[in-house]
């Protein structure tokens, strides 16, 4: 077996992967910004919450971002979920259950560390030799 045809494919999994994991995160935060407003209840957020909250998009256009540019939109991504964690901690004082920590980390961060570590791997693979 051709050793570069097998790299290539080690880094076309993985980057496929995360990039159908991204439009999956990205239409999950369409679909809620298209949803019922959250207001409805007559409970006011404070500011500072809707700050935490802007970071689910910016982390979904992290990950359309890194279909083109993986490094940058892979770390914005998982970014923008550490900053919502460090953020929840020092907003509420506390940290959220199992679930608020699972889903954000889940559906945002490992695509995005999906995609720093194909942009790793293909800056260390072996360029494919011309005629």
């Amino acid at each position: 077996m051709n050793p570069l045809r097998h790299d290539s494919r080690l880094i076309a999994v993985p980057r496929w992967i995360a990039r159908i994991w991204g439009m999956l995160a990205f239409l999950a935060v369409v679909l809620v910004a298209l949803g019922p407003d959250g207001q409805a209840a007559g409970q006011s957020v404070p500011l500072i919450e809707w700050l935490l909250l802007s970071l689910y998009p910016l982390a979904a256009l992290g990950l359309i971002l890194a279909w083109r540019w993986e490094l940058l939109g892979g770390t914005l991504a998982v970014a923008c979920m550490l900053l919502e964690i460090v953020g929840f901690r020092l907003v509420k004082g506390g940290y959220p259950d199992l679930f608020g920590y699972a889903v954000p980390l889940v559906l945002f961060a490992l695509p995005g560390i999906l995609f720093v570590i194909c942009w790793v791997l293909s800056r260390r693979s072996p360029a494919p030799a011309g005629p």
